[in-house]
């Protein structure tokens, strides 16, 4: 997967490669009564849209709201319809403020067979656990008879980040960057895409900005050298809309529209929605901790994916 591929939609593809290389998916009936993160939000008609400045303002702040939580937590779901392939899945997700470097990241995901219609009998784990000290990446793909583990020491990544950095001529970042966590997350996205309207609507009973972004043509010219927005290879998005909390300006959702010659496709590619979500709320200091059998030291080769650019 491309390291310049922003983080959400890296989380949530990773595993397809790994189910596209098998012969064939053996079916069973889904178990999942969990309510679809798929369906459409109830569109507020009567308010017209906002512009792009005000889009990127809404973007703006949402940012600078989840650099100051002292902690998040939401259980999430999600899916995904990509070369013919749908996976959907279901997770949690908490993080500490942003220089405690706390912060785990779980995912549970299946595949549906194309042809069958039915739920593979495998599911692929990737866990992300942070405990300030150390990043544990722990994944589990069909096929893999153990997991793979990969250690990152945190202190020796920010130092080589700096120290990058540094060399460019850049300031470092405001505060740490999280390794992993929701401000970095939006902060890749805003990298790569230009948010050009927001519009008034509803989540279920939360009220919602609804902020709409295309890509940026620098990013995406590094991502897919010589391609542009009609000519993306399929399993990109084309455009993203993230829905944020009007009150807490929090991104409960964020949806990846694929374009084809007919137009834009009313059903998400692939769709992320946190719910049942705290701010602020107390946490649980096992939730941090993760007790490695065999693992990998990724250090380095992590350091070198991290973004240098500036930050505004």
């Amino acid at each position: 997967m491309n390291d310049r591929l922003p983080r959400l939609t890296c989380w949530l593809l990773l595993v397809i490669v790994a189910f596209l290389a098998k012969d064939r998916v053996h079916a069973q009936s889904s178990g999942d009564s969990q309510q679809s993160a798929t369906e459409a939000p109830a569109e507020s008609a009567s308010t017209a849209p906002l512009g792009e400045e005000q889009a990127e303002r809404i973007v703006r702040s949402a940012l600078e709201a989840l650099e100051t939580h002292r902690s998040i937590s939401a259980r999430m779901r999600f899916r995904v319809h990509v070369l013919g392939f749908s996976m959907f899945g279901n997770g949690i997700f908490t993080q500490g403020s942003v220089d405690d470097h706390l912060y785990r990241f779980e995912l549970q995901m299946r595949v549906e067979d194309p042809t069958q219609k039915k739920v593979g009998d495998q599911t692929s784990i990737l866990l992300h656990v942070c405990d300030g000290k150390n990043l544990w990446i722990h994944e589990h793909l069909p096929g893999q008879e153990e997991p793979s583990v990969t250690k990152i020491d945190v202190d020796a990544t920010y130092f080589g980040l700096g120290s990058r950095r540094k060399a460019e001529g850049l300031g470092m970042f405001p505060r740490t960057p999280a390794i992993g966590g929701l401000a970095r997350s939006l902060r890749e996205l805003s990298a790569a895409f230009q948010f050009i309207e927001a519009r008034a609507t509803q989540l279920g009973d939360v009220n919602v900005w609804a902020v709409q972004g295309k890509w940026d043509e620098e990013h995406l010219a590094k991502l897919v050298p010589g391609a542009d927005v009609a000519s993306l290879p399929e399993q990109l998005p084309s455009y993203i809309v993230i829905y944020f909390g009007r009150d807490d300006l929090f991104p409960y959702r964020f949806d990846y529209f694929r374009r084809d010659r007919e137009g834009a496709s009313r059903t998400p590619m692939m769709t992320l929605e946190l719910y049942e979500v705290r701010i602020n709320g107390p946490l649980d200091a096992k939730q941090f901790t993760y007790q490695p059998g065999n693992f990998q030291d990724g250090t380095a080769a992590f350091s070198q994916k991290l973004d240098v650019s500036p930050v505004e």
